[in-house]
């Protein structure tokens, strides 16, 4: 796991922890199968960034709130 402090987490419909992290960007983790955290891409973002907090709306989109907007 990757950053200094985890920032918040979301479960999502299809059993996919998402992390969001100081200074280790967005990571994922799939749940029932090995423990493995990956690091994700964000537009316009970096795999360092302070990621801040994470919801899921109705139709399962995540919705990132970060250092860059």
């Amino acid at each position: 796991l990757r950053g200094k402090t985890i920032m918040a987490l979301q479960l999502d419909a299809k059993g996919k922890l998402w992390i969001a992290s100081d200074g280790g960007g967005l990571q994922s983790m799939q749940l029932g199968g090995p423990p493995r955290v990956v690091p994700e891409a964000l537009p316009g973002g970096s795999s360092t960034e302070l990621i801040n907090d994470l919801r899921a709306d109705a139709k399962g989109r995540l919705w990132v709130a970060g250092e860059g907007g």
